[in-house]
């Protein structure tokens, strides 16, 4: 099984465009307000340099294989503030509540919170229709809370309520009994287009933990997630693999994760089943 490659860079933001038809629109409008802010001599000179800009964030060899919204999609979620608003999962293969199997495969780096989960962990997770009757994305409080009863965050967060909500799918905010929050916040994400048998996915997320109390100071992590998915229509089994790489922003920053080494790197798999 291969796995994802060629992600998006990650930049903190909050606004993801929430379908290509629309996020072509919030490309041409952003750009199009800019011109105000330059010496572009006219709007169709504007216009040039928009697509053209657009066109290289682009790979040359997905381009040249892709459909031209497939093109726009991927060359938009490179921009600040556009991009898919979460990942869509085909509702044939995925629609409904499954349990979770995963396995670390292998471990290495320091370890910290987001590395140190359980060498095996069983959970549940569901996937809630996305509306417009194909696709389906993830229950992340769902998800969390079950990851946490099954040790994946420490024992501090064991019985931690989720808060989250599909119309934000960006940020997931675990609370414990003791007032210690860890807030996931994705800040970039890009994913393929389901194909027979499989897709792949990647998000860019900060991670903060504080303990509870007034005077906490929060610990600052950043975190990538890729995952593929292998599956058939209507079956009964999903299996994906997926790796986690955990950095200090304090040496590479948020901005700029491309080609920084991460301090710690989980590579699991994943079984889930009815």
């Amino acid at each position: 099984m291969r796995l994802l490659h060629c992600f998006a860079l990650a930049s903190c933001t909050d606004a993801l465009a929430p379908t290509t038809s629309t996020t072509r629109r919030k490309l041409h409008l952003s750009l199009a307000d800019a011109k105000s802010c330059t010496d572009a001599p006219t709007t169709s000179t504007t216009r040039r340099r928009l697509l053209l800009s657009t066109a290289t964030l682009a790979p040359t060899s997905a381009l040249a294989a892709d459909t031209p919204a497939e093109s726009v999609r991927k060359a938009a979620s490179n921009i600040p503030g556009l991009g898919p608003p979460d990942v869509l999962f085909p509702a044939a293969a995925f629609k409904g509540r499954w349990k979770v199997q995963r396995t670390v495969a292998a471990r290495t780096g320091a370890v910290s919170l987001l590395a140190s989960s359980p060498e095996a962990e069983s959970y549940e997770t569901r996937f809630l229709d996305y509306g417009d009757g194909e696709h389906v994305v993830i229950d992340r409080a769902f998800e969390a809370e079950s990851r946490a009863r099954a040790g994946a965050y420490g024992p501090g967060f064991e019985a931690a309520k989720a808060r989250w909500e599909p119309s934000n799918p960006n940020v997931c905010t675990l609370e414990s009994a003791t007032g210690a929050l860890l807030e996931l916040k994705v800040t970039k994400r890009s994913f393929e287009s389901p194909g027979p048998g499989g897709f792949g996915s990647s998000e860019y997320s900060r991670v903060a933990v504080a303990q509870g109390g007034v005077a906490a100071v929060p610990q600052i992590l950043a975190r990538r997630l890729q995952t593929r998915y292998r599956f058939d229509d209507n079956a009964s089994m999903i299996e994906a693999l997926e790796i986690q790489n955990v950095y200090d922003p304090q040496a590479t920053g948020f901005a700029d994760l491309n080609g920084a080494q991460p301090v710690a790197t989980v590579k699991s798999r994943l079984t889930l089943s009815r």
